[in-house]
């Protein structure tokens, strides 16, 4: 997760693990969410869920797809497979911004 972390950061989006970011969402931001492996190939092989929550800005819903577009784009740069999941975008009173959630699987070995 640490190198979808940098590759956010080379690519110049203020990206963060979750947790980390609190307060009000005043520019555009992901953050990177482990959403647990699911086992395969008798529990040897395993598929890591990731998800890329991404938060924009109440007063600029007009830029959530094409965030959405370069979020993808970056991806494209990682040994990940986009699941086809995307949630629907959803305010987000807490931050006043509006949020979604991009899917992406890892293959990795289970330790």
């Amino acid at each position: 997760m640490i190198e979808i972390f940098d590759l956010f950061l080379e690519n110049d989006f203020d990206v963060y693990f979750v947790g980390q970011k609190f307060g009000i969402c005043n520019k555009k931001y992901v953050v990177i969410r482990d959403a647990g492996t699911i086992p395969i190939y008798s529990n040897k092989a395993g598929t890591q869920i990731i998800d890329i929550i991404g938060y924009v800005p109440n007063s600029k819903y007009t830029e959530i797809e094409p965030f959405k577009k370069n979020i993808k784009e970056v991806m494209k740069e990682y040994p990940a497979r986009i699941t086809g999941e995307e949630s629907p975008v959803v305010p987000d009173n807490e931050v006043k911004g509006y949020t979604f959630v991009i899917t992406y699987q890892i293959q990795k070995l289970i330790q």
